[in-house]
């Protein structure tokens, strides 16, 4: 059984006519997608295409201030990237973020972060697991383990390294001779496990 147009009644003036309106409405229906896919790409925020490239499974190079690393990511917070790196895991810091009165969080300061695609995944990639949600609370579970960590800012011209104690909006960071320094939570670009 041979399936035919409705719209082909055999008469070729019709035939063509058919043609030719197959072909606007095709023509307008990419119109359309394209104008989808341009208005999605323009409401993405950083966070979500840290949220891509981990599904992807690509590799990645981030780069924040003076320090680069180059891993795949592991893991998306509201506010945060962990990547896994040659030489361990390393959390990044995006967004600084506020509490709304909706009691929503809400991007406040984006962070100075450039994310470079280095070789696209062929398989792989992960979804979204359990993690920090947030890079203070990150903070928080370093602070929580005492381990020593490496902390990065743009405010420093090098990287700080010691215990961690949160504050409200603030880090302080206390190294192994009793010295301390006490950072903006915001200005914290990222953190890492200290490893010898």
């Amino acid at each position: 059984m041979t399936s035919r147009d409705p719209l082909d009644t055999g008469r070729p003036d019709l035939a063509a006519t058919a043609g030719r309106l197959r072909d606007e409405w095709r023509a307008e229906e990419e119109e359309w997608s394209r104008a989808a896919a341009t208005q999605w790409a323009h409401g993405r925020r950083l966070v979500d295409i840290a949220r891509e490239l981990m599904h992807r499974g690509d590799a990645v190079a981030v780069t924040s201030g003076r320090a680069t690393f180059t891993g795949v990511v592991t893991h998306v917070g509201a506010d945060l990237l962990r990547l896994r790196t040659a030489a361990g895991s390393v959390d990044v810091h995006l967004a600084a973020l506020t509490a709304g009165g909706d009691g929503g969080r809400h991007v406040r300061l984006p962070a100075p972060v450039l994310l470079r695609v280095v070789e696209r995944a062929r398989s792989g990639g992960r979804r979204a697991g359990g993690g920090a949600d947030s890079f203070r609370a990150c903070l928080l579970e370093h602070e929580t383990e005492a381990v020593e960590v490496v902390v990065g800012s743009l405010l420093l011209d090098d990287e700080l390294r010691g215990t961690v104690t949160v504050g409200r909006d603030q880090l302080r960071v206390c190294d192994r001779d009793g010295g301390e320094v006490y950072l903006p939570l915001a200005w914290v670009s990222w953190v890492m496990p200290w490893r010898e």
